[in-house]
């Protein structure tokens, strides 16, 4: 995906993972693990991920 694909608040999927946008930057997405119960916030009592230029070559729209 380029970083142009991705929204705030959307899911999206990386190495089979389905992972919830929180921040988009100028070259990087910044998001969580998508995990049942654990998505009340801001703010998210998960990590966030910073996916950069690289990363994002790896993830992909989700199915359906």
């Amino acid at each position: 995906m380029k970083i142009n694909e991705f929204e705030k608040g959307k899911v999206f999927i990386c190495d089979k993972n389905p992972w919830l946008v929180t921040d988009i930057g100028s070259r990087v997405v910044i998001a969580i693990a998508a995990r049942e119960g654990w998505m009340s916030g801001p703010p998210y009592a998960l990590s966030e991920m910073v996916f950069d230029e690289e990363d994002q070559l790896a993830c992909s729209q989700p199915e359906g």
